[in-house]
């Protein structure tokens, strides 16, 4: 299957310091105290089902992977895209996704928001929806294209892990640098390493 995969992406190319903070200031009489607002969490994430994702702010999800020390999974989808609103609704709700809340920071990006723009210009998407796994040092560790079942995106994020741990070998490194080219949009080095990995995989890769 990931053999086809791998053929069908050729054909498309396409708190010990001591406080040196000056004193807060004495509030003038008659005029009421305003608080100090807390800083917004860059974590803070809407639950969807099994998983939670930062909506629309790919610098929170940055902030967060930092933070956290993990890597991010990208969706890149937008709202006239039956396949990623199928991809939400059936796919990510699934349980077995819960146990992967705490490994990746999630962020889900509409490719429509102006906002956005920046973030799909730096991770373009190939087709509706793309999904990449992208570590902290900005590098494409994973990626999948279109709809995937439940068994796929469990594959997808182990692909990603493995790349973030540096465990990824023959065929599965040179798709994991087809991918990387693609993000890049060097399509000629993209393909090349997508031959190389139909010429090193195992026959039922």
């Amino acid at each position: 299957m990931q053999r086809f995969s791998v053929a069908i992406a050729i054909a498309a190319i396409a708190c010990g310091k001591s406080d040196s903070r000056p004193p807060a200031p004495t509030p003038e009489p008659g005029k009421p105290v305003v608080k100090a607002q807390p800083a917004a969490d860059p974590c803070a994430a809407k639950d969807h089902g099994a998983l939670a994702w930062i909506e629309d702010s790919f610098d929170n999800a940055v902030t967060c992977a930092q933070q956290t020390k993990r890597p991010i999974v990208l969706d890149l989808w937008a709202p006239w895209c039956h396949t990623c609103l199928s991809m939400q609704s059936e796919v990510f709700t699934h349980a077995s996704f819960k146990p992967e809340r705490d490994k990746f920071v999630f962020v889900a990006l509409d490719t429509d928001r102006d906002e956005n723009a920046a973030a799909v210009a730096k991770y373009p998407p190939s087709a509706w929806p793309t999904f990449y796994v992208i570590g902290g040092d900005g590098q494409v560790l994973s990626r999948f294209i279109g709809a995937a079942s439940v068994e796929q995106f469990h594959a997808f994020l182990d692909t990603g892990r493995a790349a973030s741990q540096g465990g990824v070998t023959g065929a599965a490194a040179h798709l994991l640098s087809a991918d990387r080219h693609m993000a890049a949009k060097q399509y000629a080095d993209a393909e090349r390493e997508l031959i190389g990995a139909l010429t090193d995989a195992p026959a039922a890769w």
